[in-house]
Parts: C-alpha cells; sequence; structure tokens
C-alpha cells in the first residue's frame, strides 16, 4: 500500500515490485485485488495522471505517451482516456514552443538540415509528423540560408 501511496502506479509495475519481493503467483493476484479494492490501484488513474503529467512535465507529444503506456500494458481503451487529458490548443501551443526553441538552437545550419534536425528533435519527443510539417511549412521563412 506505501509503495502505491508514494506515487500512482499501474498493474504491471505493481506486479513487477511484487516479482522483485519474490512474492508467489498466488499472492501477487491476492495483492493486487486487494489494492484494486482498495483504490490504490486504478488503470483509468493511472492512465489520465501519466499522460496528463509526461506532457505537461516533459514535453512529451501523444505518440510517446501512447508508446509507454502500452510499455507498461495498460488496456489500449484506457490509454485513450489518458490522452484525452492532453488539450489540443495547449498540445499545439506546447509543440510551437518546443519548435521554435529548437528552431532558435540551430542557427549555423542550412536549410535542409536545419529542417532534419528539427524534425528528429520533435519526434523523438513523440510527436506527431504531420504537426510537424505543418510547422515547417508556416515557418518556411526560417529555414532559408542568411
Amino acid at each position: 500500500m506505501a509503495y502505491c501511496a508514494y506515487q500512482e502506479r499501474c498493474t504491471s509495475e505493481m506486479m513487477q515490485k511484487l516479482d522483485d519481493w519474490e512474492a508467489s503467483e498466488e499472492l501477487k493476484q491476492k495483492v493486487v485485488k486487494r489494492l484494486v479494492k482498495d483504490k490504490y490501484l486504478d488503470e483509468k488513474r493511472f492512465a489520465m495522471l501519466f499522460a496528463g503529467g509526461k506532457f505537461r512535465l516533459k514535453k512529451w507529444g501523444r505518440i510517446k505517451v501512447r508508446m509507454e503506456l502500452r510499455k507498461r500494458k495498460v488496456p489500449a481503451d484506457l490509454i485513450e482516456v489518458g490522452l484525452a487529458e492532453i488539450e489540443e490548443r495547449e498540445y499545439l501551443k506546447v509543440l510551437s514552443g518546443l519548435f521554435q526553441f529548437k528552431l532558435s538552437q540551430l542557427k549555423s545550419q542550412d536549410g535542409w538540415s536545419k529542417k532534419a534536425k528539427v524534425l528528429n528533435s520533435l519526434r523523438t519527443k513523440g510527436y506527431e509528423d504531420e504537426l510537424i510539417w505543418s510547422l515547417i511549412d508556416k515557418n518556411e521563412a526560417s529555414f532559408k540560408e542568411k
């Protein structure tokens, strides 16, 4: 209970911790069942807090958030619930800020090289290609050689 109270956990993280503690399968099932019953474990709550937190604090895009939730074996429908916590307007605002920041770091690069570096940087953060390309197109003048 203390492990779950310290920070929001998902079932797979709890199972891994119980594996680390060398608990039997029967004990693991009992513990997880009890934690769910007592509301220490809640996959929906986890997905919502994880998605919102990673976006706000680490500025992760939807692709990266989705991938990390899948890695934690969160059900697909709950992943979508979690991603719904990311407001579209805020998402585009954060992406634009990351875009401008990365662009400002690449003053001495040529046009195509700048585009590739901005694209790769934002892809790594988990943003969608079509949104990145849209920003590149809108800011084409920023990629001209000076």
